[in-house]
């Protein structure tokens, strides 16, 4: 590929003409300024004014293979293998999925609720990259933060993220399928989780660099038990949620009255459904009824 010059706008043109072939040009434009950024600490406004900007051989060498990848469709997270989550970046490889901005709102709404509350026990079932965990940890620094993860590989992205930025948070590898695995936790305040949701019909509706290169397991459920993660972690908490403590989860925007019916069937109240920003259905929270403690749990897991 044969660029004019060295200069930023000579780049720009080049690799922003190659990547409008396959995304919408404002995604395109933005795609380009985020690798300036990154590879040579160039951002937009400075390019905007400065129309004399030159890059080294080694830069645009960056750039161009990092533009290949995104031809070809890999999320421009892994390609710089990091990502930014309610104010931290993390570190993120194909082992854990890219955290989304949906997911911060969650965070928030649970920030919210306990900032003045004091010292909490938090509970991140399925934390993948740790984004959960560590946004808590870091906004609620009276609180406790214990996550965990099947993944193996996905804790060690969490706990690499964990040690980065100095924010510690009790990593556990277990299943919460596997009813075995549940002896070695305590009781918390809170339960959060944003486990797999997105039913295989729903794969045809999903961008090629979600399909192609994000962990499926951590991403998809058969059409015939949309539900069954959340079946799984309401179980958990019947027997590891305090009287009165709360459960928040990310949910699929079509499963809002299901999630409500299964709550309330679950012995929970004061369930809430909320939209998220762009009007979705897709967090709900819920509150165990006071005192309640079952000899067996109440769904079949």
């Amino acid at each position: 590929m044969k660029i004019k010059s060295n200069k930023v706008t000579d780049i720009r043109a080049t690799y922003t003409n190659n990547l409008r072939q396959h995304y919408p040009e404002p995604e395109a434009n933005s795609l380009f300024d985020i690798l300036l950024q990154e590879t040579a600490g160039i951002s937009r406004m400075q390019r905007i004014a400065n129309d004399q900007l030159r890059l080294s051989e080694s830069e645009i060498l960056k750039i161009h293979f990092a533009c290949k990848e995104l031809i070809q469709h890999r999320p421009i997270q892994y390609i710089l293998g990091q990502a930014d989550f309610y104010g931290l970046r993390l570190k993120v490889d194909e082992c854990v999925l890219i955290p989304r901005p949906e997911t911060e709102e969650l965070v928030e709404w649970i920030v919210k609720t306990y900032k003045t509350v004091g010292p909490t026990r938090i509970l991140d079932i399925g934390t993948g990259s740790g984004a959960i965990a560590l946004a808590l940890r870091k906004n609620l620094p009276d609180a406790e933060i214990w996550a965990m993860d099947v993944s193996a590989e996905a804790l060690e992205v969490a706990s690499a993220n964990g040690a980065a930025l100095l924010l510690p948070v009790k990593w556990i590898n277990a299943d919460i399928t596997n009813s075995n695995h549940y002896h070695q936790f305590p009781l918390f305040d809170v339960i959060v989780s944003n486990p797999p949701y997105v039913t295989e019909s729903d794969k045809a509706l999903m961008q090629a660099n979600v399909l192609d290169y994000e962990p499926a397991g951590a991403l998809y459920v058969s059409d015939t038990d949309p539900l069954v993660f959340y079946r799984h972690i309401i179980a958990f908490a019947q027997t590891h949620l305090k009287s009165a403590g709360q459960i928040f989860m990310e949910i699929n925007e079509r499963f809002g009255d299901e999630m409500r019916e299964l709550l309330t069937e679950s012995c929970f109240q004061n369930i809430e459904l909320r939209h998220d920003l762009s009007g979705r259905m897709r967090m709900v929270r819920a509150q165990k009824i006071t005192n309640f403690i079952p000899s067996t749990p109440l769904h079949k897991v």
